[in-house]
């Protein structure tokens, strides 16, 4: 069975979900079913669907983790897109996000990656990227964060930098370079494009 995506909303929420053949294994905004619903009972509601249709333990449901690097312009953009079908994080080494976004654009933005569940972290800084994992640096505290991530973008801006992406197309398997990253232009042809080259991973 390929993975099957469906999205659910109740009043403010929203919940996305991918299932797929496995054994059972059931993630939750990255954290295990008996993790995020301690009680037995809600367990038992959660899974009901499942149990009626004899199909509990053959299939794993989880959403995707993916890790926005940049809180400028080019990452909140990201993250909103991104944000609809997964849980999305953002990481921004500074205290600024959205600059040099208008109060007014910024508030709203902030606002739908709110409804979306989009946490914004700042004043962390990347230290490492392993496999399904993020590490992170506070700059205050100097205290590591560990991040789930299925995914990793980089939103470095609108100037080019080839020579950033070439460090990256050494490292890892999986790297594409979109938008501002191969030819300067307009923030929505690089999204655009960005877009149309999610779906080849």
């Amino acid at each position: 069975m390929e993975t099957v995506n469906a999205l659910g909303r109740r009043k403010e929420a929203v919940a996305r979900v991918y299932v797929n053949d496995g054994a059972g294994k059931i993630v939750i905004n990255g954290r295990d079913i008996e993790t995020y619903f301690p009680s037995s009972i809600l367990r038992y509601i959660v899974l009901q669907p499942l149990n009626k249709l004899e199909a509990a333990g053959k299939y794993d449901i989880k959403g995707k983790n993916v890790v926005v690097i940049g809180a400028g312009i080019t990452g909140l953009e990201t993250a909103e897109i991104l944000g609809a079908d997964n849980k999305v994080t953002v990481i921004e080494m500074t205290g600024n996000v959205g600059e040099p976004l208008y109060p007014s654009v910024k508030r709203y933005l902030l606002g739908v990656l709110a409804e979306q569940g989009t946490v914004i972290k700042t004043m962390e800084g990347l230290t490492e990227i392993k496999d399904g994992k993020v590490i992170t640096r506070n700059s205050v505290t100097a205290f590591p964060t560990e991040l789930d991530a299925d995914y990793v973008v980089f939103a470095a801006g609108v100037r080019p930098n080839t020579a950033f992406a070439d460090e990256f197309f050494a490292a890892f398997d999986k790297v594409t370079k979109v938008g501002d990253a191969s030819v300067p232009g307009l923030i929505g042809d690089a999204l655009r494009e960005a877009n149309a080259k999610a779906w080849v991973f």
